[in-house]
């Protein structure tokens, strides 16, 4: 894997502008989920992001990598006893997702004496594209009994509002929609709370540049307009805020898909002819998963001469022992022969979090900063050693491998 360390700033550098010229209280809080290698992760902190975690591992992780609680957004729908518990000592930002969640919360603060400052997820609307699975709905007034409940507890206290409607939306309108809906919670909030809103958190869903397969788009899609979707969000609620509303957006994909890229090789010529060929890789779709729904750009590095540079009708087939890993099917590509490389782009969202080491090893990361014109190692292969470490059974004593 290699991520262009200009592109990844310039992309930070846009979304930062684009919703600093409609507000001064915005944040950005880095999604762990969508790329959770650390030494993207504080690029990201350096420019001044907020750590968005949805587990207790990457609450974790914020920690060690030096994140202070209040500098921390703690979503997702499984926080367990024990990291809710560190959240709220360390001043944590908790969005919660549901009844149970909320009801664990209250006996937390019981214990602690203190009432405790929480946001609610809301899901704006049942529509078929939003996501609904997570948060209490606006529209069959679950939202409504959770804030109530709340209102009538000694020991919470609803300070914030959280929504994610989904992911790769190209959409404006529905960001729009969000906005508007942001003020309906809003609204509804301020019937039971008299104190107001320290943080709103508009969550993220931006798109990326590669099309799906039931798109028509080729290559890429256009960047994501970030100075629209700003407009979109902030617009609706700018005249709801109060002195001290803190706004959050936790871009991921938009923020990190372009500026990644996998290295792959052909390691066998499968079939060729003078249409077509297929090519074997020493990838697979256990490394880059999201490419059995995007169509990620995939180019020769270096082309053969004469008459090898005809196109053909290529297939690249995974690395893996499956019959469905195949990375591309009839893409026009150079001839190829054992050993060139290719590059599969626009890769850096979800790929280094859900790939997985299935048959063969995870392989390296690495930083290229253009401006310095050299590379650093973000992650180091993985190893046989890794593997053997984590197991159970008592191997039998042996040299250490290289």
């Amino acid at each position: 894997f290699l991520f262009n360390k200009k592109v990844f700033l310039n992309r930070y550098n846009e979304l930062e502008e684009a919703f600093s010229n409609l507000s001064d209280r915005v944040t950005i809080g880095y999604s762990y989920k969508t790329n959770p290698l650390p030494g993207l992760i504080m690029l990201a902190h350096e420019k001044g992001t907020f750590a968005e975690v949805v587990s207790a591992h990457e609450y974790e992780l914020a920690r060690i990598l030096g994140i202070a609680g209040e500098n921390i957004i703690f979503n997702g729908p499984t926080k367990g006893e024990e990291h809710l518990r560190r959240a709220l000592n360390d001043r944590a930002f908790i969005n919660v997702d549901n009844f149970d969640e909320l009801k664990r919360l209250e006996i937390l603060a019981k214990e602690r004496r203190q009432q405790v400052e929480i946001g609610l997820r809301f899901i704006p609307e049942k529509d078929g594209e939003n996501w609904n699975r997570f948060g209490f709905p606006l529209a069959d007034e679950i939202f409504s009994e959770a804030v109530s409940y709340c209102s009538q507890s000694k020991w919470l206290s609803v300070r914030g509002l959280h929504a994610h409607i989904g992911t790769n939306i190209r959409d404006m309108k529905r960001f729009e929609n969000l906005g508007k809906a942001m003020v309906q919670a809003i609204k509804i909030v301020k019937a039971y709370e008299k104190l107001p809103l320290k943080w709103l958190d508009f969550g993220g869903g931006g798109a990326g540049v590669s099309p799906r397969y039931d798109e028509d788009t080729l290559p890429l899609h256009k960047p994501f307009n970030v100075k629209t979707y700003a407009e979109a969000l902030l617009k609706p609620v700018l005249p709801y805020l109060s002195d001290e509303t803190q706004i959050f957006i936790e871009p991921g994909r938009t923020l990190v898909d372009e500026c990644g890229l996998l290295l792959t090789s052909v390691l066998a010529v499968r079939q060729k002819n003078e249409q077509s060929a297929q090519y074997v890789l020493d990838s697979g779709i256990n490394l880059i998963p999201t490419i059995r729904v995007y169509k990620h750009p995939i180019h020769s590095v270096f082309e053969l001469e004469g008459d090898q540079n005809k196109p053909l009708q290529t297939t690249l087939l995974g690395a893996s022992c499956m019959g469905h890993d195949v990375l591309a099917e009839n893409i026009s590509l150079p001839e190829l022969q054992e050993g060139s490389l290719l590059t599969v782009s626009a890769i850096g969202a979800y790929n280094v979090s859900r790939g997985v080491s299935f048959i063969h090893r995870q392989p390296a990361a690495v930083l290229w900063d253009e401006g310095q014109q050299s590379i650093s190692l973000l992650r180091q292969a993985e190893s046989f050693d890794d593997y053997i470490h984590n197991q159970v059974v008592a191997f039998p004593k042996r040299a250490k491998t290289s």
